[in-house]
């Protein structure tokens, strides 16, 4: 459908009238088809994160990358349309939705990042944020208040990997040079009242960074709590 500035969600509209964005024809579904409870204004154009180089929000519904299917284009008469001694085929993405999505996020993405794409070792992190349905929401008196067990996290289809894969290859040439240089990537699905994916680029540099050495002196710790604990209690089960 085509989405006009009147359809899009209030923070949406804020957030393309603040950064004075154009918007595209089509835009992924982004309009809910529930009430929103207490909108949350977009902030991610200005880099959070520490040594983050990158850090921007495309809002619409995210659209997996799917598996493509491969057709080989013939003539009127049915024969093979060769290219220098190949069959000629075209692909086709299993997702509908899928190059929708990719423009969206491509469209975006130029928007709030001006730079030269990314030439180096980087790591990327997705988070999607993933519409609610109803179910998650009271009735009655309580239309619109959401349920003290609705679930944080989104774990039903479609997959988080699948969803980086699709935005990865829209973002590829604007934000990095080629998708090889994504070394670290990280996908998380979340449900919230702002549909859209927030991308967080890093530069990585050296051997490991920072972060990642952090992380791992902290798991390193972690494991040798666990065997020193699992010595005691075999050391307890052999005593009389």
């Amino acid at each position: 459908m085509t989405t006009t500035m009147s359809t899009l969600p209030p923070s949406v509209r804020e957030f393309i009238e603040r950064r004075g964005l154009a918007t595209p024809r089509k835009v992924a579904n982004l309009a809910p088809s529930r009430p929103v409870v207490k909108p949350v204004a977009v902030e991610a154009a200005t880099p959070t994160d520490p040594g983050a180089v990158i850090d921007i929000f495309v809002p619409g519904i995210a659209q997996p990358g799917g598996s493509k299917t491969a057709t080989v284009i013939r003539r009127k008469g049915g024969a093979i349309v060769m290219v220098n001694g190949r069959p000629l085929v075209t692909t086709r993405d299993a997702c509908k939705k899928n190059p929708e999505w990719k423009q969206t996020v491509a469209f975006f993405a130029r928007k709030q990042y001006a730079g030269d794409p990314l030439d180096c070792p980087l790591s990327v992190r997705f988070i999607f944020t993933m519409p609610r349905p109803k179910g998650h929401y009271g009735s009655g008196r309580n239309m619109g208040v959401l349920k003290a067990s609705a679930p944080q996290y989104h774990t039903s289809k479609p997959d988080a990997l699948k969803l980086a894969r699709s935005t990865e290859d829209a973002c590829t040439g604007i934000l990095w040079r080629d998708d090889c240089l994504t070394v670290d990537i990280r996908s998380r699905k979340i449900y919230g009242e702002n549909p859209g994916v927030r991308i967080v680029v890093q530069k990585l540099g050296g051997i490991i960074d920072a972060h990642e050495l952090m992380r791992a002196a902290t798991n390193a710790h972690q494991e040798l709590d666990r065997l020193l604990k699992l010595a005691g209690e075999m050391q307890n089960k052999t005593q009389p």
